[in-house]
């Protein structure tokens, strides 16, 4: 039954939350229901190819989901939780960054809000809107020109449940991504402990300019060259640990949380006091006569990018910790989740 605990899988990803473990039960009390009244028939169970074709007939993962959502007349059920999909997408990876950057200007830039007084500060979401109501019309009409084209093929019926996914054991930790955060971490460690300065130039046209090291950079080096250096060894040394044991714990995912939240702490500790000084690079941008290409603009846009990297490092490490403290949370719940999976999942169903 791997393979129908593996479309199940995949037909539970298009579904919302509240309703997907009643929807996953009806279903699998469908197919197996049919499983049964086929080997009844035949006097065997069904061999793989059967299987397949069973399935074939259900339909592929997304549009058999969208038969259990609402009815929509512009997108219908087949794919309408890929448009919800997409959007969200959309979302997570252009609006909210945009966001967190806007709210970074408003709080700890004075000269911003200073340019943008009253609700003037307001207005200037509105590139935002523009660009996402834009993109929302331009996927909207996308899956719309598809919804009208797939009633007229039947395409829908050329899947191949072969490919299905694997169903993910979500507290196991992928090999090769425990590989390769160890040499991350050991080539970032490499560079951590040298001599090189950052930046060494900037290139404008013609020859380059060379410049010092940044001087926030030099600071928050010389701040959290120890601890820094510390928690590296750590993260690496705990990826190391997965690699023989890769599945996570309440230890494990506690140590992660330590590390994570102690370099956000770090980060935002050294940038906090700053934020004046910050304030001032970004004045002086704003001021530079030729922007980043003269040569007080460059080290000032060198400045805001190192305090713009080390929030957004900070950031991360924040979202990752509250991601594995919910998984602390929930790790009675992952743990039966995970001996649920298999071929008696489909009978407990």
């Amino acid at each position: 039954m791997d393979l129908v605990d593996r479309y199940l899988n995949a037909v539970g990803f298009w579904l919302p939350k509240a309703q997907r473990r009643d929807i996953l039960a009806e279903l699998s009390e469908d197919i197996r229901s049919q499983v049964e009244e086929r080997e009844a028939a035949l006097g065997r169970p069904l061999a793989a190819g059967e299987m397949e074709g069973l399935l074939k007939e259900k339909g592929s993962p997304y549009s058999v989901a969208g038969r259990f959502l609402p009815q929509r007349q512009l997108i219908g059920p087949t794919l309408f939780p890929m448009y919800v999909f997409v959007l969200k997408i959309v979302a997570l990876f252009y609006a909210i960054p945009w966001l967190l950057v806007w709210c970074a200007l408003v709080l700890f830039v004075p000269s911003y809000r200073a340019a943008h007084p009253g609700l003037g500060l307001f207005g200037t979401l509105g590139s935002l809107w523009t660009s996402m109501l834009t993109t929302f019309a331009a996927i909207t009409v996308g899956f719309a020109v598809g919804e009208w084209s797939q009633r007229r093929s039947a395409a829908r019926r050329e899947w191949d449940p072969k490919r299905l996914p694997a169903v993910r054991d979500v507290l196991k930790i992928p090999r090769f991504g425990s590989a390769a955060e160890i040499l991350i971490d050991l080539l970032f460690l490499a560079w951590w402990l040298g001599s090189l300065p950052f930046p060494l130039a900037f290139r404008t046209s013609g020859a380059p300019a060379v410049f010092g090291p940044v001087p926030l950079w030099i600071d928050f080096r010389a701040q959290a060259y120890v601890p820094v250096a510390l928690m590296i060894v750590a993260a690496a040394a705990l990826s190391a640990f997965a690699l023989v044991r890769p599945y996570w714990t309440r230890v494990r995912l506690a140590v992660r949380v330590a590390i994570d939240l102690f370099v956000a702490g770090l980060i935002l500790s050294f940038l906090g006091p700053r934020a004046s000084e910050i304030s001032t690079l970004w004045a002086s941008v704003q001021g530079a006569p030729a922007g980043a290409a003269s040569s007080t603009g460059i080290p000032a846009w060198l400045g805001l990018s190192t305090a713009l990297t080390l929030g957004i490092v900070a950031a991360i490490c924040v979202a990752v910790s509250v991601r594995n403290l919910i998984r602390i949370a929930r790790y009675e719940t992952l743990r039966a989740r995970k001996a649920s999976a298999g071929p008696s999942a489909l009978k407990s169903a």
